[in-house]
Parts: structure tokens; C-alpha cells; sequence
């Protein structure tokens, strides 16, 4: 499942990237049209011209989103957000819970610890309103993830 999320978030990055190159390129196209209209009207050659330079900003564009889409994917990083996005409601975002909340906060928690209880709502060990049911729904290699994602982030 991690890498189908990767592939899904490169692939999306892609397409976003390609529809901004798309529109750059029309841009650049409907601009060169209108300086060549002012200056008179359209020969071949200059239509040929025209329709180089679209190509050439297209794919400027997308070699350069191309480049840069390994940096923002980040297929790991992506999969345990989407793991840890459930537990945000109650607890936080990445743990992190409001002021004065009951609940406590995640982020920061020993990892072993928060391995135990969840593996402790998931067998039924320990007791709760909701969590039971939740933990239930991840794999104990989920668990371990959100574990460590957790103690990792930064105490409040």
C-alpha cells in the first residue's frame, strides 16, 4: 500500500505539473500572438516560430517539474501523515493536542509506550470509547509506524 500512496502522489504531482507547463506554454503563445498582431500580421514563418517556442516552454516547464517532484513527494513521509491524520481529530495534528484538551498529546510520547497501548486498545486490554475500535483497523506494522511517527515529533 505504501507504494501504490507514492505512485498515486508522484502521479498526481505529475499531472498538476504538466496542466501548470500546459498553461505556461499558452501563456508564452497568446503573448508572442499579441506582439506579433501589433507588429502585423502573422507570416508562416512566424506562426512556425510561435509554435516552436510553445514547445520549447512546455517542455521546459515539465523537465523542470520532473526535477522537482521527487522532492515534494516523498512517498514514506506521505503514508505515515495519512496513518497519523486519523488520530488528529482527538489528538492533534501529528499529535500536538489543543490546549486543555483531556486527550493527551502523542507527540513526543516514549515509543515503546505508545506501541503497548495501542496494541492494548487492539487486543481489548484496555478500555476506552472509541479507540478500541480504531486500533482494531491497523495492522500491528501500522501500529509499530504510528508509534515511531509519534515519538519522533516534537514534544509541545
Amino acid at each position: 500500500m505504501r507504494e501504490a500512496l507514492g505512485f498515486a502522489a508522484l502521479t498526481t504531482s505529475l499531472r498538476i505539473a504538466l496542466t501548470v507547463a500546459r498553461r505556461a506554454a499558452l501563456i508564452v503563445a497568446r503573448r508572442a500572438a499579441l506582439t506579433a498582431a501589433r507588429r502585423g500580421a502573422l507570416t508562416a514563418a512566424r506562426r512556425g516560430a510561435l509554435t516552436a517556442a510553445r514547445r520549447g516552454a512546455l517542455t521546459a516547464v515539465a523537465l523542470a517539474a520532473l526535477t522537482a517532484a521527487p522532492a515534494f513527494a516523498q512517498p514514506e513521509t506521505l503514508y505515515l501523515r495519512t496513518l497519523a491524520s486519523n488520530c488528529a481529530q482527538c489528538h492533534g495534528t501529528e499529535g500536538h493536542a489543543a490546549p486543555g484538551s483531556a486527550l493527551p498529546a502523542l507527540a513526543g510520547m516514549p515509543r515503546d509506550y505508545l506501541l503497548a497501548q495501542l496494541q492494548a486498545f487492539k487486543a481489548g486490554t484496555r478500555t476506552s470509547t472509541i479507540m478500541q475500535q480504531l486500533a482494531r483497523g491497523y495492522s500491528d506494522a501500522q501500529l509499530e509506524q504510528l508509534a515511531a511517527f509519534f515519538a519522533a515529533q516534537r514534544k509541545p
